[in-house]
């Protein structure tokens, strides 16, 4: 029994190696304007964007406070929207 299930872990194991080395991803447009991204990974070029915003955040303006600055930002933008 062992014998048999081991072709069967061994090929388990391969397609889940190659799965999490998959080439680069895609960017998808506007996700952002989606609730939690719409579920999509964001790309390697948005995941960039990301970090040199929060490090240029970061320059000017402690965590908590930029938090706060962006989430009541979100929200003017969104009020003017609807």
């Amino acid at each position: 029994m062992i014998k048999s299930l081991k072709p069967i872990l061994l090929s388990l194991i391969t397609f889940l190696t190659m799965a999490g080395c998959s080439q680069k991803q895609p960017c998808t447009d506007g996700i952002n304007t989606l609730p939690l991204f719409g579920g999509v990974k964001k790309c390697d070029e948005q995941i960039g964007f990301d970090k040199k915003f929060i490090a240029a955040s970061d320059k000017t303006m402690d965590r908590k406070q930029a938090a706060e600055k962006y989430v009541k930002m979100g929200w003017h933008y969104a009020y003017q929207k609807s």
